[in-house]
């Protein structure tokens, strides 16, 4: 759930730049004056929106309806706008699982041995799939039938509600956060969903379909602590990565060349990081945070895969051949992040790399589980003298 208390309702105050997608532009098509060519993370240029501050919930149906390509975020120092960070990458995450929820349902009822057996026993009205669902035919049976749609849904929600307390494997925050993200779910449900739960609704099977249906919720419910695990991780690689573009900033400035032997100690002085701050902006060498959530940009097949990129000023420049090898081997192209934490020591003593581990590990666990693709690499770009770090999740 968005964690910003800001007093403007939904308002969160971090700097974005919105790249559009072909159907954001035409989206904005009658408003082209708020549109304009922006570069992207990448450099290239594009159609974007450009926000001191945005509206979180405007900016997540932008997501969920593919009319954004990419949010990219470009500042001297990120750890000042953590929570605006994670309420960002909230509303990323649940997006996505908001967009993936109804074809998923869709997918899961229609193959479930509940509506098989019903397909079996009503041959003549079986149900195939979504478009089958005239909408005309569906606005008069919810205007007809309102009060039965109304307890269907309530009765869903009270049953999802009664499992998540009585899971005994939930932490008390876990099932809170579960319960709160359930109503915004249910309203994202396709109505030609409860359409095909209507009229299983009427037969026999009620019970077992309501008893599925309830299970398919929770185990999108159950993948919202994704969106807290990834947080985590993503501030973790912030924070590493605002330490080393410091460390470069100082580094890089002869006057201060007494202070290279100790920068922990330097910039443990607030006076020290408004100073490298002010230096970021005077060098223009900005700390780059972006999500890309297009999946046209992104390769056919991947609706709801999402890139998390963190860059900073400074090549890792003691990669040894092991990694090395690793990297041009490497099916996606980076070193594995949690083989770049195991493998340097010399790194370890700038990266908290036991609780980064701990995050990955979380995250992968889950992946696993629910059958969910994860990639966590690292790029070192000697030439450009920047390095990246990458998330990956196809969720």
């Amino acid at each position: 759930m968005l964690e910003s208390d800001d007093p403007k309702k939904g308002l969160i105050p971090l700097p974005v730049r919105l790249i559009l997608t072909a159907e954001g532009v035409r989206l904005f098509s009658k408003n082209r004056t708020l549109v304009k060519t922006v570069k992207n993370k990448d450099g290239h240029a594009r159609d974007g929106i450009e926000f001191s501050s945005y509206n979180a919930n405007s900016v997540q149906k932008l997501v969920m309806n593919a009319y954004l390509e990419e949010i990219y975020v470009c500042l001297p120092d990120l750890l000042s706008s953590r929570k605006y960070i994670i309420d960002t990458n909230s509303l990323v995450i649940y997006g996505n699982l908001y967009k993936k929820l109804s074809p998923s349902l869709a997918t899961m009822v229609i193959k479930s041995k509940v509506v098989q057996d019903y397909n079996r026993k009503n041959p003549k009205n079986m149900l195939v799939d979504l478009d089958s669902v005239e909408n005309k035919k569906l606005e008069i049976l919810r205007k007809t039938k309102q009060s039965d749609f109304e307890t269907m849904e309530m009765e869903i929600t009270n049953d999802v509600v009664q499992k998540v307390i009585n899971n005994p494997t939930l932490e008390e925050e876990d099932r809170l956060t579960r319960i709160k993200s359930l109503p915004k779910f249910m309203r994202y449900i396709d109505p030609r969903i409860w359409y095909f739960y209507y009229i299983i609704y009427q037969t026999q099977l009620k019970e077992e379909v309501r008893n599925s249906f309830s299970d398919m919720i929770i185990m999108y419910l159950d993948r919202t602590k994704l969106a807290t695990h990834l947080s985590n991780l993503l501030m973790e690689f912030i924070q590493n990565a605002e330490r080393s573009h410091f460390y470069k900033i100082l580094m890089d400035t002869p006057e201060k060349v007494g202070y290279r032997r100790d920068p922990e100690k330097f910039f443990k002085e607030s006076e020290n990081r408004k100073w490298a701050i002010a230096e970021a902006k005077k060098r223009n060498q900005m700390l780059e945070l972006s999500w890309n959530v297009n999946a046209d940009h992104l390769g056919i097949g991947h609706s709801n895969k999402i890139l998390i990129s963190v860059t900073h000023e400074g090549a890792i420049k003691d990669v040894d051949a092991k990694l090395m090898h690793q990297k041009m081997k490497s099916d996606t192209g980076g070193v594995p992040v949690s083989a770049f934490y195991k493998d340097s020591k010399q790194r370890s003593k700038v990266t908290n790399t036991e609780l980064g581990l701990l995050y990955i590990s979380y995250i992968e666990e889950i992946c696993r589980k629910e059958n969910i693709r994860f990639y966590c690499n690292l790029y070192s770009d000697q030439i450009k003298d920047k390095t990246t770090i990458r998330m990956e999740i196809s969720l």
